[in-house]
């Protein structure tokens, strides 16, 4: 896994990683599988 931490710390919420958790649960329900199935599958670039 790839963790992130900005440079010098976090300050505020714009700090942070904003994963899009939303888009990927919506896509499990659609197929009829389980969010971890969304993100087991994943590409080259680390993700969904």
């Amino acid at each position: 896994m790839f963790a992130y931490e900005p440079m010098y710390g976090y300050h505020d919420q714009r700090d942070a990683v904003e994963l899009p958790w939303g888009r990927w649960e919506e896509e499990a329900r659609g197929r009829g599988v389980a969010i971890v199935d969304i993100l087991a599958e994943g590409d080259a670039s680390g993700g969904p």
